[in-house]
């Protein structure tokens, strides 16, 4: 038998971590209209809203590098995929509170609109990751998929 020392906050919080991980297994609570999956250890919020002639996407990922995200189009489908790493400047033993999640993460939501993927366009500033999705033509869900696939690697200038 193995003995540790009891931490009262610190076990309180591992408790309320995965409570919370429950729920978002059991009924994805919360999830935005059109989100199809959510996965991994924390889930970065997102907002996604439309203009006339394109989607606009903000996920908030503090921490990111664009090397960090992955961005993929399927047909009608958006996926934000990555990882964020723990800070391991401090040993865990002088911790007070932690309360910044890490880990991977994983996103996917239904689009309305089919994308034009050539005319993508991709920032991220002050942590929040923009992406201008331009609608291809006036088609909606309704319509025959395509079999087109994109995957967007973030470069360093911010564009597609």
């Amino acid at each position: 038998m193995v003995l540790s020392r009891w931490r009262f906050f610190r076990n309180l919080l591992l408790v309320r971590n995965g409570v919370g991980r429950l729920f978002n297994l059991i009924g994805n609570s919360g999830g935005a209209k059109g989100e199809v999956w959510r996965s991994g250890s924390w889930s970065p919020a997102v907002d996604i809203y439309e203009a006339a002639d394109v989607l606009i996407v903000k996920a908030e990922l503090p921490g990111l590098s664009r090397e960090d995200v992955h961005i993929e189009i399927k047909q009608h489908a958006l996926l934000l995929r990555g990882s964020r790493l723990h800070d391991r400047e401090v040993d865990d033993m002088q911790y007070h509170c932690i309360e910044r999640e890490f880990g991977t993460f994983q996103r996917s939501f239904l689009l309305p609109h089919r994308i034009d993927a050539e005319k993508v366009r991709v920032s991220c500033q002050d942590g929040v990751l923009t992406l201008r999705l331009p609608k291809a033509g006036a088609t909606t869900l309704d319509a025959a998929p395509s079999g087109s696939h994109t995957r967007i690697k973030l470069s360093q200038s911010g564009s597609p």
